[in-house]
């Protein structure tokens, strides 16, 4: 096969890029999190609910999808304060070493949900609650959405009492929060570390800052219910810090950024955080609610991006995954609306989630149909056509599914004399071209096809000096 996973990726014209060949890249993949000790999935036996190992690389790989978002947890990395556990580091890097091999990018994401497994979630080391918190907060958590728990009981036992979601507003969240913006020197041992590690990784598309963020201590400062104080006022400051300890180490990357939470509507930054390379994403996520539609969500989306002129990366949606029903309408709406927006924009995506790991704030059953261990009915409109990698820019794609036809229309770069185009073409076995019509309406002929395992290869071979004016124009009808 034709893959350079061997490279950095980098961003044109906001879209991801090989920046060893200019090659465009769209990424298909889901995500990869587990909320509880040991904060890695299980990597020996294969199982349907909380293994990552060979078998789940070549699934992924034999689905179309080539992209993991990768939980790398805090607590897994510094445990105690000042002290990094270097194992669990190899462990996590070692996993991308092996996605590698299938030619699988990552994303390592400093995953939370409600900050603190104190607090019925995941996020920051228990360390750093007992360093910034007084125990009359702690001990009070969840007022004053509900009565006290007591944290020395089995908390696990009464976060269940409410919907996880609520307890963002209680004090002591919302009060981590806040500690957090206020003190990002707490993380500097964290991301000093991570992106030490990573920093040469080949396949790592990029870090991620923080996972669906809180606008901080709501209770003491109402204002920050207003998306663009908060963003302003909490993140933009928090983003710059902890960009600035990524990039002691790691000038490579992508480090990508989000919106508070319910910032449904346009993004509310007054500037770009800053980064010395000036090489940042967006990340974003598309759940109903609080998203009004999927085409709502991303037309705000790709405003924003136009806004800031950077790349942007749908990194949660549930659609598809989990007890997903193909014979529910509204679903069903749902996911190709998703699907279909993020063709249209040429938009990279994660699904949440590949697997449920750890049974915690929002986890679902994944893939996985747990009564018979098959793939869920969902997983087949995932696993769909769309253009892996580009030897050119791409100007238009869609996948007509009714039909099983690709529309896929891009121009060849001057420098780009030969130059090699990957289209994931479904599940269907595609062993040969029997199955497959091909129509070229554009003014390039001069190329070679192949398919090899469900993917179709278009070399195009030119000895012409300028071939800026070569267009690419393929209906292809599976």
């Amino acid at each position: 096969l034709f893959y350079n996973v061997d490279c950095f990726i980098g961003q044109r014209n906001k879209k991801f890029i090989d920046t060893t060949n200019n090659n465009e890249l769209y990424f298909h993949g889901v995500n990869v999190v587990y909320k509880g000790p040991p904060w890695y999935p299980k990597l020996d036996k294969f199982n349907t609910i909380t293994s990552f190992n060979e078998k789940d690389y070549k699934l992924l790989e034999n689905l179309g999808f080539n992209s993991v978002r990768l939980g790398i947890m805090w607590p897994g990395v510094e445990p105690n304060e000042d002290i990094i556990d270097y194992e669990y580091l190899d462990i996590l890097y070692n996993i991308t070493l092996e996605l590698k091999k299938y030619n699988i990018y990552v994303i390592l994401d400093f995953h939370q949900d409600i900050i603190s497994s104190l607090f019925c979630g995941e996020g920051v080391p228990n360390w750093f609650v007992f360093k910034y918190l007084d125990n009359l907060t702690i001990n009070n958590f969840p007022l004053p959405i509900g009565k006290p728990y007591n944290i020395l009981d089995n908390i696990s036992n009464l976060c269940d009492e409410d919907n996880w979601i609520k307890y963002h507003f209680s004090y002591a969240v919302s009060e981590t929060f806040q500690k957090l913006y206020d003190n990002p020197e707490s993380m500097k041992n964290y991301w000093n570390a991570v992106s030490k590690k990573f920093r040469d990784c080949e396949n790592c598309i990029g870090y991620e800052i923080i996972n669906e963020p809180w606008a901080g201590n709501i209770i003491k400062n109402p204002l920050l219910l207003i998306p663009s104080y908060a963003e302003n006022h909490n993140l933009l400051p928090f983003y710059n810090k902890i960009i600035s300890y990524i990039r002691e180490y790691d000038k490579n990357h992508i480090i990508f950024f989000e919106t508070v939470t319910w910032n449904i509507f346009k993004i509310g930054f007054n500037s770009l955080p800053y980064d010395e390379i000036n090489n940042l994403g967006l990340s974003y996520h598309i759940y109903m609610p609080p998203n009004i539609s999927p085409k709502s969500a991303f037309k705000y989306r790709m405003d924003d991006l136009d806004k800031l002129n950077i790349v942007g990366y749908l990194t949660e949606f549930d659609n598809g995954s989990g007890n997903f029903d193909s014979n529910n309408k509204k679903e069903m709406n749902n996911l190709m609306d998703i699907l279909n927006s993020a063709d249209n924009y040429l938009q990279s995506w994660t699904v949440w989630e590949y697997k449920s790991f750890y049974n915690l704030t929002g986890a679902n059953s994944g893939f996985f149909n747990h009564t018979d261990n098959l793939l869920n009915n969902g997983v087949m409109y995932l696993s769909r056509p769309y253009p892996i990698q580009l030897g050119g820019e791409l100007l238009k794609f869609s996948y007509n599914i009714n039909e099983n036809k690709i529309i896929i229309s891009y121009n060849i770069f001057d420098n780009l004399h030969n130059s090699t185009s990957i289209i994931y073409l479904g599940t269907n076995n595609y062993d040969n071209f029997n199955k497959l019509n091909i129509i070229n309406t554009g003014n390039c002929s001069n190329y070679h096809t192949n398919i090899e395992n469900n993917r179709l290869f278009l070399n195009v071979i030119n000895n012409i000096n300028n071939i800026n004016n070569l267009l690419f124009n393929f209906i292809i009808e599976i």
